[in-house]
């Protein structure tokens, strides 16, 4: 019996002596940009145009760049953005009528639009922007800014209903 224990003792002993052991391991850098998120605002001025007295001939309002809406563009700085915009937008009379009384009209506003980078909010050396340009935004403090004017214009016909118009322009912008 005590043969047979001690046996046991040394097998148990021999067997945790004997395994072998071995170990690697790696890195990867882990990296991520955080970008702001892209803002747009309407910080100045309307497209309000003033009144139209029909004369039985075809008129035309206008509203300069620097005279219409300011919309200040912000994101992330010295990325480049694209700009789109309605290149037209219909207006019609139809709640004046539906109040009012009359015939139902519509007129459609040209847009013009200019831009301008940097934190300037005054209308100077701005150019032309084309719809579905690619602009970049300059740092303003940590902010990059693009600024975009637009004005245009809208054609009365000489037999154009009566009423108020309204209408909506849109304007969006992305990475």
């Amino acid at each position: 019996m005590i043969m047979t224990l001690t046996v046991a003792i040394v097998s148990l002993f021999t067997f945790n002596f004997v395994s072998a052991q071995s170990s690697a391991s790696a890195t990867a850098p882990i990296t991520v940009s955080i970008i702001r998120a892209l803002t747009i605002q309407n910080v100045a001025g309307n497209l309000q145009f003033p009144e139209v007295i029909m004369n039985g001939t075809q008129q035309t309002v206008s509203k300069t760049n620097s005279n219409g809406v300011r919309f200040l563009i912000s994101g992330h700085s010295n990325r480049n953005v694209t700009v789109n915009y309605d290149l037209t937008a219909e207006l019609n009379n139809n709640n004046y009528v539906a109040v009012n009384g009359g015939t139902n009209g519509t007129m459609t506003f040209t847009t013009n639009i200019a831009d301008q980078t940097g934190s300037s909010t005054t209308y100077t050396n701005a150019t032309p922007m084309t719809n579905g340009s690619t602009t970049q935004l300059v740092n303003n403090n940590g902010t990059g800014q693009l600024n975009v004017w637009v004005g245009g214009s809208i054609t009365a016909s000489s037999t154009q209903a009566a009423g108020d118009y309204t209408g909506t322009f849109n304007i969006t912008v992305h990475y």
